[in-house]
């Protein structure tokens, strides 16, 4: 039997979708179960949480939402530094305004 993790199942249901909460993880693995039967979805509690701590720099989770949110990333022209859209989308559009 095949295994697919809560991180693999976040990005397919953000090649989908902008977001992808707690429900949409279930409804895919319902659904995906359903069209695989040799395939396991492993998605429980520990899962995700790990997923949130490990991936940041792949997805972010919004809080007040609870939503994962396909993260993006852009180097500063000006010192190096790598940053990220999330949390902080207004430094971040001030850097990628300057690049463009």
């Amino acid at each position: 039997m095949k295994e697919l993790d809560a991180d693999d199942v976040v990005r397919m249901v953000l090649e989908k979708q902008e977001t992808c909460s707690m429900r949409d993880i279930s409804e895919f693995k319902e659904k995906y179960e359903k069209e695989h039967p040799d395939t396991y979805v492993c998605i429980y509690r520990d899962n995700v949480e790990y997923v949130k701590q490990a991936y940041r720099t792949e997805f972010y989770w919004d809080e007040k939402r609870g939503v994962f949110i396909k993260q993006e990333s852009i180097i500063c022209p000006c010192c190096g530094v790598k940053h990220y859209k999330y949390p902080d989308t207004a430094k971040f559009n001030i850097i990628f305004q300057q690049q463009v």
